[in-house]
């Protein structure tokens, strides 16, 4: 390929840059999933069953608000109050 070959090219400083940079990206991407997916664990078993709406909705918050939700995780005691919480903080 364009006269490099395989060791050369993946020593290549631009190489190594975006391997790093994918993966960065790759972790924060695992991590924001680990997140969505213990909070949907917490909300399972406190309410029994959760919507796909409410999965779908807890896996789109960003970092930021899973962080925030799992800050105040106990003031939710019931479906509605979850359900309130992801629509006003997904429309915000």
């Amino acid at each position: 390929m364009l006269g490099y070959n395989d060791i050369e090219l993946k020593q290549s400083r631009f190489y190594q840059d975006v391997f790093a940079e994918g993966l960065q990206e790759g972790r924060r991407d695992g991590l924001h999933e680990g997140e969505a997916k213990i909070l949907i664990r917490h909300f399972k078993r406190l309410f029994g069953t959760l919507s796909a709406q409410t999965i779908d909705s807890i896996k789109q918050l960003n970092n930021e608000q899973l962080e925030s939700r799992a800050d105040h995780l106990f003031e939710i005691k019931k479906t509605n109050d979850l359900e309130d919480w992801l629509t006003k903080h997904l429309n915000a």
